[in-house]
């Protein structure tokens, strides 16, 4: 896993274990950077947490603030993180949030008319005495130097005020953060554009302690609030909570705190010269009227976010919470699909029987093990079907002498390939549920039943698979994720063994023969999930893919690999053609989409993006300086720097 899916697992993994010491009633967590994703996806899959609802707190969801901070939004792994946030929103039991401005984003966002309730945050700074002490026409910005904060645009403004002439001076307190589109910190690039104001009419400090930061902004004249976009700012709580004069930008949850013209100003950014003129408003303040403006800002954010009332309200609704607490019927999604129930054929079942199919193709070597693996295991109510694709006679002879230890029916044909295999397995199955699982490919003994659970726990779920580990000729693990367009369209998300229901493998998914050189199953998830079926994973490792350096999809080729995709393509035009500007995004800011390895994970390993990119640079930086290549060129030279080089690795 990378970073943040990965502290998103340990994080679940904490509150399990603290279950063990105590059951909490509820579980509060925030949408930001899906930490609460791995506790929700266990929650639906697993039995545990079934008694305790988890509440999601919309606070500053990373798909929507990268937009304003000028990331870009669909670079691996941070378009995933995108994703699972998404995830936690729309799988969360319930939803608040502190600003009806973050409540209309997500919803618009993610085109749902979602239920939230409001809360604002608490101030922490009660009766503070307003200072009488304060500092002529200085206008205090605090907080992060971030694109999203509108620093860039406050100095833009405040720059063309001052070549007009007007008189005031600009303190930026705050820590450091990235500015994407110049490859370089916001800090930096200010201190570059803005030289000649600086240590004048501009000043830049450091993040500094609550303490001394309080007594700083309680001297300014008024504080700024120049936000692209905001949720609910402890900046505004706190300035105002000091008796401060705000000028706060519209675009955020300040704008339902602040009185324009009363306990404070409001501009919009979208408004051509607002900011300036709510500037100068301000600057052209008596002391007298500060201090009036100053006693209203105290008293209306006391009204807002009065501690006791806010917990009392929020307490209030968790009790609710909890009582209206059920499970969910309907696997969440994020993605927009319609279920296709038109020529839909039920197909004779048993209730609960799993059939297990087995393509087999002179695997005599390995099926033993498999079959032992599928004969362990948890789950009891199953038939096996072994597909003999016209295996040799060696092969053919020793599956059928393993009749005699255990209970399973063999189809012998002419070889066929695996996609008809699989087909004539399923139209052969008896069961309500199947299951496919490679000859070669070992399970742990609950896979079945855990699948099964899911499959009967949630109505619209088709499929289900697990996390797998790889062991043969590479040993590695590969998490896997819910299903989901339009990553799916772009790359595989699942493993060939898994467990389906039959009647939706056999309308939906069955595969075609015409994916002659592999990808076959893949094209069949496509299929299913265009349907309208959902594919969902079981977070931990139940299956054991063999790597076989003999195997067929090792021994695939990059032409083999572009024509499948072609093929797959040509079988659902119209989902490739309702996804085509986010696939092209993708394939744009990663790599060729085969080359994808899985949604968290960057195409260029372990390293981030920003990281390769920065060693693109070093390398044409060299490549392009006289000196170094002639430093270099000296074979003496060259050796030393080789030596040093293999130490440090």
């Amino acid at each position: 896993l990378t970073f943040w899916d990965a502290f998103s697992f340990h994080m679940a993994d904490r509150v399990i274990e603290h279950l063990r010491i105590e059951k909490p009633d509820i579980i509060e967590v925030q949408d930001y950077e899906a930490v609460g994703y791995y506790l929700i996806q266990r929650k639906l899959t697993q039995n545990i947490l079934q008694n305790i609802p988890i509440v999601l707190h919309l606070h500053s969801p990373w798909f929507i603030t990268a937009k304003y901070n000028q990331e870009p939004l669909f670079k691996l792994p941070y378009y995933w993180v995108g994703q699972m946030e998404k995830f936690c929103i729309v799988g969360a039991d319930a939803l608040i949030a502190p600003s009806n401005f973050i409540i209309d984003s997500v919803k618009r966002e993610l085109k749902r008319d979602l239920k939230v309730e409001h809360f604002p945050l608490p101030t922490i700074i009660e009766d503070f005495q307003i200072s009488e002490n304060i500092k002529e026409k200085e206008i205090v910005y605090f907080g992060r130097l971030e694109v999203r904060k509108g620093v860039l645009k406050l100095l833009e403004k405040s720059k063309k005020l001052w070549d007009e002439g007007v008189d005031f001076t600009l303190v930026l307190i705050g820590s450091d953060t990235d500015y994407f589109p110049k490859s370089m910190s916001v800090g930096n690039y200010i201190k570059q554009n803005y030289k000649k104001y600086l240590g004048k009419k501009l000043f830049i400090k450091e993040a500094m302690d609550k303490k001394r930061l309080l007594e700083r902004l309680s001297k300014a004249w008024a504080i700024v609030i120049p936000s692209l976009w905001e949720n609910f700012p402890n900046t505004c709580i706190e300035a105002m909570s000091l008796g401060k004069v705000v000028l706060a930008s519209s675009q955020g949850g300040q704008k339902e705190m602040i009185e324009d013209g009363v306990s404070g100003f409001i501009f919009s950014w979208d408004k051509k010269g607002d900011f300036e003129d709510k500037l100068k408003k301000i600057l052209s303040l008596t002391k007298e009227e500060i201090k009036e403006i100053s006693k209203k800002a105290q008293k209306r954010i006391m009204q807002i976010s009065n501690p006791k009332e806010i917990v009392s309200k929020r307490i209030r609704h968790f009790e609710k919470v909890i009582e209206n607490h059920s499970l969910k019927r309907y696997f969440p999604i994020t993605y927009d699909y319609l279920r296709e129930e038109k020529n839909f054929k039920k197909y004779p079942q048993q209730k609960d029987l799993l059939s297990v199919i087995i393509p087999f193709y002179n695997m005599k070597e390995y099926i033993k093990e498999s079959l032992e693996k599928i004969f362990e295991s948890s789950y009891k109510n199953l038939e096996v079907i072994v597909v003999n694709d016209g295996s040799k006679k060696e092969d053919r002879d020793f599956l059928e002498s393993l009749k005699n230890r255990f209970d399973f029916k063999i189809i012998h044909q002419e070889n066929r390939g695996l996609s008809y295999s699989r087909n004539r397995g399923a139209l052969e199955a008896k069961g309500e549920f199947i299951a496919f699982i490679d000859s070669d490919d070992l399970i742990e003994r609950d896979f079945f039943e855990k699948s099964i659970n899911v499959l009967k726990r949630y109505e619209n779920v088709s499929f289900v698979y697990s996390w797998v580990k790889y062991f043969g000729a590479i040993e590695d693990i590969w998490p896997t994720y819910n299903a989901q367009f339009p990553y799916l369209l772009a790359h595989n998300m699942i493993n060939a063994n898994l467990v389906l229901r039959k009647d939706h493998f056999l309308n939906w998914g069955m595969n075609k023969e015409e994916m002659e050189y592999g990808l076959e199953d893949y094209e069949s998830w496509i299929s299913i999930l265009e349907k309208g079926g959902v594919g969902v994973s079981l977070p931990e490792i139940l299956v054991k893919y063999r790597i076989r350096e003999d195997s067929m999809y090792r021994k695939i080729s990059r032409d083999q690999i572009l024509y499948l995709y072609e093929k797959i393509v040509s079988f659902h035009p119209e989902i490739y053609r309702k996804y085509a500007t986010e696939l092209f995004l993708l394939q744009n800011e990663n790599a060729s989409a085969y080359q994808f390895i899985h949604p968290s994970k960057s195409v260029f390993g372990d390293i981030s993006w920003r990281e390769y990119e920065l060693g693109v640079k070093i390398v044409n930086f060299v490549k392009n300086n006289f000196l170094i290549r002639k430093i270099l060129s000296n074979p003496k030279m060259k050796e030393f720097i080789k030596e040093k080089l293999k130490k440090l690795s």
